[in-house]
This record gives C-alpha cells, structure tokens and sequence, in this order.
C-alpha cells in the first residue's frame, strides 16, 4: 500500500518525508507525557484515552519511516 503512494517521488520528495514522520514520530511520544502529567497534575487521575490514540500514530508513522528508510537506501544503489 505504501509503495503506491511514494512510487512516483523524488529522492528529496522521499528525504522530506521521512523527516516529517520522524518528527511525527518524536511529538506522538513526547505529547502524551506532557498530556498526562497535566491530567496527572490536574485531576489525579491518568487517562488512557490520550495514550491509545498517540500509541496509534506511534504505530503508524514507524511503520512509514522504516518503510521510506528501505525505499531511499534503494533509490541511492544500497542493498539493505
């Protein structure tokens, strides 16, 4: 499925958008701490429905990074 989608980007293309699932990756761990802490903080209690979503796209944008990470270390003439 994803390789219908980035079957027709350039290497840059490809670099740009490894970058942005990184950082999507980085914020869907970093946010649900933050979220927490202050619903901690707040309300004494921890609420997972903020942890099942981000644990969701934490699923979701690895599954994307390593697939770009294959399909860029092909495009530049690397075996992986």
């Amino acid at each position: 499925m994803l390789d219908k989608i980035y079957t027709s980007k350039t290497n840059k293309q490809l670099q740009s958008a490894l970058n942005l699932y990184s950082a999507v990756f980085i914020v869907s761990i970093v946010m649900p701490i933050i979220l927490e802490t202050i619903s901690y903080l707040l309300i004494d209690k921890i609420q997972y429905s903020n942890i099942i979503i981000f644990s969701i796209i934490i699923i979701w944008s690895l599954s994307n990074i390593k697939f770009l990470k294959k399909k860029l270390n092909n495009k530049n003439g690397k075996e992986v």
